[in-house]
């Protein structure tokens, strides 16, 4: 008997003494999981799309961003880097060069939660954008809010719902619908498809002289009518490449096509092109690599 409570009690004192030690190693897990992160990374494309909108003509982009995160909350600051850079027709009539190759620095803020399958986000970004030609104001720069809300199950699907405000002739609300999957090929290296759908409803008075949120017709006439229809489908397939725990590279190929006969129109009218409308492309397939270092 004397035995068997010599052995209990050893067993308690056992359970005690391991007792601050899960709870110091919950405390340091805990303690690690809202430690500062961070990411640095370098994409280097062929194309730059936006919204079913080309950025770039003949030339690749190198787009370096970095990010820092604590507890949910992250800053990233972007830019774009064009190495030949192209006037859009939508913001003038004349097609020359843009006054400068770094043509955008974006500064955005996020907060994001998880709620068992539920994930979230909301989002601020100000982009500034470089004037068009040399001795033009800066008149492009842009405000936008989004949120994004996704599942966390087969296939990740996420809606992302985003107002640009902030530019009176470039007011619009997006939505973008998205799903993906990935195939682990090994430990550290992974096939991925992505698939999404975007719908443009524009907001901005469609009187604005050369409003590039306006709907289109077939010859490229720019109409007294806001575009309210679905816009750009993206489909990604991507090949990333974990070179060590925090080093990633990932190879892409990326297919954009309209979703309706509007969009074939805006995409058009809308295009970095001096080619005639009926020469110019709804269609792009374009690809490149991406640099990350997190840590």
């Amino acid at each position: 008997m004397k035995k068997i409570l010599v052995t209990m009690l050893s067993l308690c004192l056992l359970i005690f003494m391991a007792l601050p030690a899960s709870a110091a190693e919950a405390a340091a897990e805990q303690e690690a999981a809202v430690k500062p992160t961070g990411e640095i990374s370098v994409d280097v494309m062929s194309n730059y799309m936006v919204k079913g909108m080309q950025q770039t003509r003949n030339s690749i982009v190198i787009q370096p961003s970095m990010t820092l995160g604590y507890k949910g909350f992250s800053a990233t600051i972007w830019g774009n880097l064009d190495t030949n850079p192209y006037q859009s027709n939508a913001w003038s009539s004349s097609t020359a060069n843009s006054s400068s190759n770094w043509t955008e620095t974006d500064v955005i803020l996020s907060y994001s939660r998880s709620f068992g399958l539920v994930n979230g986000s909301v989002n601020y970004g100000y982009y500034a954008n470089a004037a068009s030609n040399n001795g033009l104001s800066d008149f492009r720069d842009q405000h936008e809010a989004w949120i994004t809300t996704g599942l966390n199950v087969l296939l990740q699907p996420t809606l992302k719902v985003y107002y640009m405000f902030g530019n009176s002739m470039d007011k619009r609300l997006y939505l973008n619908l998205g799903v993906s999957h990935s195939f682990p090929l090994t430990q550290r290296v992974s096939f991925k498809l992505k698939a999404t759908a975007g719908y443009m409803v524009g907001l901005a008075d469609p009187d604005l002289l050369r409003t590039s949120r306006n709907r289109t017709d077939s010859q490229g006439n720019v109409l007294n009518e806001r575009y309210n229809n679905f816009l750009d489908g993206i489909l990604t397939a991507s090949l990333p490449v974990k070179v060590t725990d925090h080093i990633t590279i990932t190879p892409s190929v990326s297919y954009s096509l309209p979703l309706s006969t509007d969009a074939k129109y805006y995409i058009k009218a809308n295009g970095m092109t001096d080619q005639s409308f009926s020469d110019r492309e709804s269609s792009f397939f374009y690809g490149g690599v991406n640099f990350t270092y997190s840590f």
